[in-house]
């Protein structure tokens, strides 16, 4: 490793998901114009070595103990090099010693705040800790970075400096145009099969919302046998759960195809007929811009389903929207029997996501962002 580095970014997340996925983005842009160290408690290995960034993976920490465990390992990380700026990719507490490690040598502090995370959580211990977090970590950073508008101006009113760094998607990646959807059918045993699919894993905030999705489809399932249930992902602590519940629905045609590489998803999308997605109407969904979508919608998918705050003010002027229970299987049923015609233009939303939302376009963002921040 370096000796100084321009940014040093800590990812402390167990789980891959979304929130783990725009970690691993933000800091590939931020090694695009300054030398970074990105420290990450779940590293895998795979596809993250880039010239100007050096990766460093610390022990795993599934338990308290082993939360705490890794909190240490951060901040000894940030204590044996020399950087100007700290970036966290949550307000966690435990990250709290290296703030003020941080602080202590005279770097500059940035936290991205990218969901509300107590409002996820599944414990009242979790929701505390989380809470408690997002209350006294932003009064510590110089610079507090969120994904939407209605974050932004939620933390804005509470008085914090906030940039908007928008979510983003792999563009050249995540291309319909790369990929044969005959093939890709045949590969996956689904040739004839109208496929939906669902993106992503069986965790408690991507599979948030998946029963009512199962649900509907199982009425979908049950009133045409030419459709085909993808689920895109899987694994993560909720996955036996899952598995029940699918078994309990008597959900017959459904595939899923357990967790895989990011760089595997869009070939997996490129069977798919149509994205699915459902976005119960609460404070935690409202506040968060849906991965799923980006991805869909980047590779050329009509999206049936329901989406609320911002990912509806984003993007649902692109989808096949619906409500729960019957209007969800309704809306599924519709789109499997239109034409081409009936649905959404998936190239006007692919050149809508390509001109705004690409990683490289809010790299240049991020990087003006930062560059402001460094001329305080």
């Amino acid at each position: 490793m370096r000796d100084h580095y321009d940014i040093v970014y800590l990812n402390i997340l167990e789980e891959r998901h979304g929130s783990t996925h725009r970690a691993r983005q933000l800091a590939a842009q931020l090694a695009r114009f300054w030398h970074t160290l990105y420290v990450e408690s779940n590293l895998n290995g795979s596809g993250l070595a880039q010239p100007d960034m050096d990766v460093v993976s610390v022990s795993r920490g599934g338990s308290p103990a082993g939360l705490m465990r890794s909190a240490g390992e951060f901040f000894q990380t940030c204590c044996s090099v020399d950087y100007d700026i700290l970036f966290l990719q949550k307000p966690w507490l435990v990250t709290l010693p290296c703030v003020l490690a941080a602080r202590a040598r005279g770097a500059r502090v940035v936290i991205d705040y990218d969901d509300v995370d107590s409002l996820w959580q599944t414990t009242p211990f979790k929701r505390h800790f989380a809470f408690a977090g997002e209350l006294a970590m932003p009064r510590l950073a110089d610079l507090v970075t969120t994904h939407n508008e209605w974050l932004k101006g939620d933390l804005t009113h509470r008085g914090f400096r906030v940039s908007l760094v928008e979510q983003g998607v792999d563009t050249r990646a995540f291309d319909p145009i790369r990929y044969d959807k005959d093939r890709e059918k045949e590969r996956l045993n689904l040739t004839g099969y109208q496929v939906f699919c669902f993106l992503g894993s069986f965790t408690a905030g991507s599979a948030r919302d998946l029963k009512p999705i199962l649900e509907a489809y199982r009425e979908v399932e049950r009133a045409r046998r030419d459709v085909h249930l993808l689920i895109v992902g899987g694994g993560g602590p909720l996955e036996d759960h899952f598995r029940d519940e699918i078994k309990r629905l008597g959900i017959e045609r459904l595939t899923i195809t357990g967790r895989m590489p990011q760089r595997d998803v869009p070939r997996h999308l490129a069977a798919a007929d149509f994205g699915l997605i459902y976005m119960r109407d609460d404070d935690a969904n409202r506040a968060r811009v849906s991965f799923k979508v980006l991805e869909y919608l980047a590779m050329g998918l009509p999206v049936v389903g329901q989406v609320v705050g911002a990912t509806a003010e984003m993007f649902g002027r692109y989808l096949l929207v619906s409500g729960a229970g019957a209007a969800l299987s309704r809306a599924m049923l519709r789109a499997a029997g239109s034409s081409a015609g009936d649905r959404p233009r998936p190239s006007e939303a692919r050149d809508y996501i390509v001109g705004r939302y690409d990683w490289n376009r809010v790299g240049e963002g991020l990087r003006a962002t930062l560059e402001g921040l460094s001329a305080r």
